[in-house]
């Protein structure tokens, strides 16, 4: 996904469970494509939140 009407973005999400404390991060990526308008006509993310889900579960 590359062209002059895309974005690119990358970045770690950061979470914490305010019931138990537990916290957990994981990386993203996003595409954005914007139309003629300069609009957002789509976006695409990306992320695992596996390891979120197990770091927020583990005991």
């Amino acid at each position: 996904m590359s062209g002059p009407n895309n974005v690119r973005m990358y970045g770690t999400w950061s979470m914490k469970n305010t019931a138990t404390g537990k916290t957990a991060k994981t990386k993203h990526y996003a595409v954005l494509t914007f139309n003629e308008d300069g609009k957002v006509h789509t976006a695409t993310e990306y992320a695992s939140f596996d390891d979120v889900r197990s770091s927020l579960n583990n005991c």
